[in-house]
């Protein structure tokens, strides 16, 4: 072998390295992880809800043709991110709100689609923010414009597309500014 050979041969095998070092291998749990960033209300009647995540094969989201079992309309699987609405009690506490209107006796809870986010590559690890805005008018807006309840949370979990539930957060007390 020739030294002009052996520089070859060592520059491509440092080269090679060197872009083998840039890779990232990234050991991320295929369960799906979230966690609260931010709510900010835009008034009496519509507000956003951002959350982290992360899921080490990327199967979160749903495309809007996935509506075959496990994601059909009866199903738990056909949403995959879950609000469930707690309001502050009289005893100062937060509760798990009931409804008596619709259908009685059944908690407030909002469920909503993710895009399928899945990237493309041979890495799937995937992180982000979901932000789920919430136009509805809320339990306290809906009691003649003032606010009744004016303290609660939400528990929010997703699902990602093998049916893995993430860990449920419990976002911090809100407060509904009174005006």
């Amino acid at each position: 072998m020739t030294i002009k050979t052996k520089i070859h041969l060592l520059l491509l095998v440092a080269g090679g390295l060197g872009i083998y070092g840039c890779l990232k291998i990234q050991n991320v749990s295929p369960i799906p992880s979230i966690a609260f960033k931010n709510f900010v209300q835009y008034g009496m009647d519509s507000a956003a809800l951002t959350i982290t995540f992360q899921d080490g094969d990327g199967d979160v989201g749903l495309a809007v043709s996935d509506s075959a079992p496990p994601f059909n309309a009866n199903s738990i699987y056909h949403h995959d991110i879950f609000l469930i609405y707690y309001n502050k009690g009289s005893d100062g506490l937060l509760h798990r709100y009931y409804s008596s209107l619709n259908p009685p006796g059944d908690s407030l809870e909002y469920d909503y689609n993710i895009p399928n986010v899945t990237p493309s590559g041979q890495n799937k690890a995937i992180t982000g923010n979901i932000r789920v805005s919430l136009n509805f008018v809320p339990y306290w807006a809906s009691q003649g414009g003032r606010p009744v309840d004016s303290t609660f949370c939400f528990k929010v979990y997703i699902y990602d597309r093998a049916l893995h539930k993430s860990n449920v957060i419990t976002t911090p007390p809100i407060t509904v500014p009174s005006y």
